[in-house]
């Protein structure tokens, strides 16, 4: 997103351009060096879905120096839960042998301006600063790039599959004016992957991006042990949905990992976890109860939560594979091929 003085579209700065910069008439808040960028950014680059529905730098967040850190994101007011953060347009993908070219002159000093600092040529900038996209691509979002590490986030990313190449940052809680706003590098489900393969959390984060973090995760081990639980009771729900309910002691691994799904979702109450943890867990917690008559009724509440809880995610106007697949199943949960499947014997 751009921020005051800088271009929407193509990232000039105030001091790069002769005239002017203009606003958008009906937000007030984002900029643009032309009249064509302007165009562009409401055709193409999805201001005209998020005018005056997500936030913008300079007035709802900021970009600053922060210790130890280069710059963070921070908030310019309090943010509500599942508020639009931030709007970004990819600016290019990894592996674009025409990225240079395709990339406006000032999104190129901006590009350039990320980490390392050391390196000038934009295809580094992707080890560090990269976000992997809905097409399993990775995408460079320059602005979103500000945005550090924390175990425990308070934002989450999101790509938009209906709109090619946009990232949405979410709040994930309630945030204060003046925070810093931090999304976690690896996901819960990245968590439990990264254990499959013997590594912790703090090894990759070394690893990929050479930093040690010091959150409350890292630092109190009561807050790291909760986090690991929330790790663990993810992984043997996710074991339990890939697991047959009619294999010998099949339902009562689903009566347990039905169990586990409410401890998870207390930790989430706890811990402050995005929208996103609640309707991933929710749909999963649908998936085993749907199996059997006795856990159906439980099902149909989990899966109309989980539809509730992405809606508040990603908005109620954005179009959704996931919000349009939960509200089929709230319809008609028969409809899931795993229906009553338990109840053959």
């Amino acid at each position: 997103m751009s921020h005051q003085g800088c271009c929407g579209w193509c990232y000039a700065t105030q001091a790069s351009v002769q005239e002017k910069m203009l606003r958008c008439g009906k937000c007030k808040k984002r900029t643009y060096c032309s009249k064509s960028c302007q165009l562009n950014d409401w055709k193409s680059g999805g201001h005209k879905q998020w005018c005056g529905i997500s936030g913008e730098l300079g007035f709802d967040v900021a970009i600053r120096p922060t210790e130890g850190k280069g710059v963070g994101l921070f908030a310019l007011r309090k943010l509500a839960r599942g508020e639009k953060l931030m709007v970004e347009r990819s600016a290019g993908t990894k592996g674009d042998p025409l990225l240079a070219e395709r990339m406006p002159e000032g999104m190129q000093r901006a590009a350039a301006a990320l980490m390392p600092c050391d390196e000038e040529r934009l295809s580094s900038k992707f080890a560090l600063n990269s976000f992997e996209m809905d097409d399993g691509s990775e995408g460079l979002f320059i602005h979103m790039a500000s945005a550090n590490h924390n175990c425990i986030p308070n934002a989450v990313h999101h790509s938009i599959a209906s709109q090619n190449g946009i990232k949405l940052l979410i709040a994930g809680r309630d945030i204060e004016e003046g925070e810093e706003i931090c999304h976690s590098y690896v996901t819960l489900e990245g968590q439990g992957q990264l254990v499959q393969r013997g590594q912790t959390s703090a090894a990759f984060l070394s690893e990929v991006w050479g930093f040690t973090c010091t959150c409350e995760a890292c630092t109190n081990p009561t807050c790291r042990a909760k986090l690991d639980r929330m790790r663990d009771l993810d992984m043997s729900i996710i074991a339990a949905t890939a697991s047959d309910v009619r294999a010998r002691g099949g339902a009562s691994t689903f009566d347990e990992a039905l169990r586990h799904g409410d401890e998870l979702l207390r930790l989430y109450d706890a811990l402050g976890c995005s929208p996103n943890h609640y309707a991933r867990t929710y749909h999963h917690l649908f998936l085993l109860g749907v199996t059997r008559s006795a856990t159906l009724a439980q099902a149909q509440l989990h899966i109309e939560l989980a539809r509730q809880n992405r809606v508040l995610f990603v908005g109620s106007t954005t179009p959704d594979d996931e919000v349009r697949r939960f509200e089929k199943l709230v319809a008609s949960p028969e409809t899931h091929q795993a229906y009553l499947a338990g109840d053959v014997f």
